[in-house]
């Protein structure tokens, strides 16, 4: 179902704007982060055409995250979780650490 917005008034639309403005600000700023990370640790992940590379889209890194999920179990009095539908290669961008944290 669609989402109704009523834009009939100039602020709305501004305020839309800008928060479109900040999402993709956003989204920038990760891409760039994730891909000098990629480049100063000399790594490389695969893309969609099975082509490796140090600058993947953003949107590809979620798209491979998308699948994973957690399986939270109640047994015992005590939760164990579960991590599914990971592989070696999401493993090893999930370790990858924040440099500028560090800094």
């Amino acid at each position: 179902m669609p989402l109704k917005c009523n834009l009939k008034i100039k602020n709305r639309i501004a305020t839309l704007a800008m928060i479109m403005v900040l999402c993709l600000m956003a989204y920038s700023i990760t891409e760039r982060q994730f891909r000098n990370i990629l480049r100063e640790m000399n790594i490389s992940i695969r893309i969609q055409i099975d082509k490796a590379t140090q600058r993947p889209m953003a949107k590809w890194v979620y798209i491979l995250f998308s699948r994973v999920r957690q399986i939270d179990e109640i047994t015992d009095s005590h939760i164990v979780s579960q991590i599914l539908n990971t592989n070696d290669e999401l493993c090893e961008i999930a370790r990858l650490p924040d440099t500028n944290i560090k800094k």
